[in-house]
């Protein structure tokens, strides 16, 4: 990025206070939902908020959230040691046999399955677990729990799993820049996922408008993205019980900022 685009934040003072202008405390789904300030105001609503009222939200409704990530974890779980068995084993069994071209097939069949594998799981389980939250942000507070979070794992198939193809291959890419590449990528693609959920955008589509959006507000994404990332990475050293309740506050929290920035399911708003 430019360096005068990417240190443009907000026309905000601080992207980091609480302002009221940007909250409202008795919106849909409860506890501190954030209004859209639409593209004509040519402002973002600082990060605090919307952490505040994710906080604020899961402080009431922990175990309805915590229902959605069992939900998650009772299909990855599986399917990771499925994927461990299947691509692992192969792997081992080249390296003992110390034929260099078992080796080779073996590790080229760990990359497919890594990559190929995943995605038929991940994108179907990100997907619904994003879907659920922003149903319940639209208001339907019914949307929470282990049944509705199955009974969305079918929808928009191709898009999830082509968007997890995607982000992985961008990530990759990101990789070989080191871990401020992948960073970069991560960052760039905060706003694609929820941008296929609410307003219905393909993937080539949610990407661009994620990765222009964040080129032109790099700062503010730094800190939300960054906010997000603190709590993934807190969640994963807590056993189970970490991700079960890290993942939908992940998912429920970038989606108040994606809402926040373009508006919810009835808005058309374009990046700016």
């Amino acid at each position: 990025f430019p360096y005068t685009t990417l240190f443009r934040s907000s026309d905000s003072s601080n992207v980091w206070d609480a302002g009221d202008a940007a909250t409202d405390v008795s919106g849909a789904a409860g506890a501190g939902s954030v209004k859209a300030l639409g593209p004509e105001t040519n402002e973002l609503p600082p990060v605090a908020d919307m952490f505040m009222a994710t906080i604020e939200d899961f402080k009431e409704n922990w175990a309805d959230h915590g229902m959605v990530g069992l939900g998650m974890l009772l299909i990855l779980i599986p399917a990771v040691s499925v994927f461990m068995l299947v691509g692992f084993v192969p792997y081992v069994a080249a390296i003992i046999s110390e034929d260099i071209a078992l080796i080779f097939a073996g590790l080229a069949w760990l990359m497919v399955l890594s990559i190929v594998g995943m995605a038929l799981v991940m994108g179907p389980v990100m997907y619904a677990l994003f879907s659920i939250e922003n149903s319940y942000l639209e208001g339907d507070t019914e949307a929470l729990g282990l049944g509705g979070f199955f009974s969305r794992l079918g929808e928009r198939p191709v898009g999830a799993i082509g968007y997890h193809v995607s982000a992985s291959g961008l990530g990759m890419v990101g990789v070989l820049f080191f871990i401020i590449g992948a960073f970069i990528v991560q960052i760039a693609l905060s706003m694609a996922l929820p941008a296929m959920v609410v307003h219905k955008m393909g993937v080539v589509a949610a990407i661009t408008r994620s990765a222009s959006h964040v080129k032109d507000h790099f700062v503010w994404h730094l800190g939300f993205w960054g906010l997000g990332f603190v709590v993934v990475a807190i969640a994963g050293n807590i056993p189970f019980v970490g991700y079960a309740f890290g993942m939908p506050f992940f998912a429920n929290y970038m989606l108040r900022g994606y809402r926040a920035v373009f508006g919810g399911m009835d808005s058309d708003y374009a990046a700016y």
